[in-house]
């Protein structure tokens, strides 16, 4: 596990690459890929991922990736008394998502524009990683749609997009917050497209049980 924090957690030449600056004292820390197990079950903290794979073939410009990681809160629980009465839970350390920012590096091509995607998560004070995880959504439109392309310039060879990420939002007690930023690969590949408009498989070739059931997803989908 520990050599996963170490690939997870941004390298300090990737950050600079990215335009990204890693914040000190981060204390809502997101950690290990999970991996979806056999049913897209994404519970088992003991089962991760390093990185994933898309074939663009499958939904082009409209392609995602969607990866839970486990997450935890380092801050403490606290309340506010005043004479005592007390004025606030115990929630006051809660940390609340607002939005996820994402940069890219395209490995040996154009880097797609760094984009920002909505999303609503919480987490309690004293949270740990094993019971916790938080979804993420990997490919902006923009993202998604310049790999696609570079996927299909390059159909007898796979791409590397490094994704890195960070989440950030507010505390229920007031101020902002934010966790480190992680970077997650994606190797991209045109496989044998399915038939136009639809999800099947052209003649002589067969589809493959993909991660999660979604078409291109970790494995080729269309295979001779």
């Amino acid at each position: 596990m520990n050599r996963l924090r170490r690939f997870l957690l941004l390298l300090p030449a990737l950050l600079a690459a990215a335009g990204c600056s890693a914040e000190k004292n981060l204390s809502i820390v997101v950690s290990a890929a999970r991996a979806p197990g056999t049913n897209c079950d994404f519970s088992d903290p003991t089962k991760y991922v390093e990185g994933g794979a898309v074939d663009m073939s499958v939904f082009g410009g409209a392609s995602t990736y969607f990866q839970v990681f486990s997450w935890e809160s380092q801050l403490q629980q606290i309340s506010t008394t005043v004479n005592g009465d007390q004025i606030s839970g115990a929630q006051a350390n809660t940390f609340i998502s607002t939005y996820v920012q994402l940069s890219y590096i395209l490995v040996g091509g154009s880097n797609p524009p760094t984009g920002i995607i909505n999303m609503s998560a919480s987490i309690t004070a004293g949270a740990t990683p094993d019971k916790n995880s938080v979804g993420v959504e990997l490919l902006t439109p923009q993202a998604a749609t310049a790999g696609y392309n570079a996927a299909l310039a390059n159909p007898g060879a796979s791409q590397t997009l490094l994704v890195t990420f960070a989440i950030f939002g507010n505390l229920v007690g007031g101020g902002s917050s934010q966790t480190n930023p992680v970077t997650f690969p994606l190797t991209l590949f045109y496989g044998i497209p399915p038939v136009a408009g639809t999800l099947t498989c052209p003649a002589n070739t067969t589809s493959q049980t993909t991660s999660c059931g979604i078409p291109g997803r970790d494995i080729q989908y269309c295979v001779p």
